[in-house]
């Protein structure tokens, strides 16, 4: 029985667990720019849903909002925040070509983890 509250308990807190993305650099730069950041950081609860893609109304980009290229080799390198609701990332990415990241919310591409992914 202890077994399976300390189970349940440890499944709840992975469940609720999430990240807020705050910053990137490609090759060690900053961009400088804006980029969307999610007006939500809550769990997705439909994984079918656009929502996996940019969190929950992240496929609306606020005015302003940039893309910033990146070659095949550059270094991508993420900060996520400080939060009191730590458990695992996942990360994976899509090529997008030309402008099509203004427009595309990920629906029929193939999204993978990247080559090199490391938490620090």
């Amino acid at each position: 029985m202890l077994r399976t509250i300390l189970s349940v308990s440890a499944l709840a807190a992975v469940a609720s667990a999430h990240q807020n993305f705050h910053q990137f650099c490609v090759n060690g730069e900053s961009p400088g720019c804006r980029y969307p950041v999610p007006p939500s950081n809550s769990p997705v609860k439909d994984i079918q849903s656009n929502d996996i893609v940019c969190n929950v109304g992240g496929t609306r980009l606020p005015s302003g909002v940039e893309t910033i290229a990146a070659s095949e080799g550059d270094e991508i390198t993420v900060g996520w925040d400080v939060s009191s609701h730590p458990g695992p990332i996942t990360l994976t990415q899509t090529e997008c070509v030309g402008n099509q990241a203004r427009t595309s919310f990920g629906k029929g591409v193939a999204w993978r983890a990247p080559s090199a992914h490391r938490a620090s």
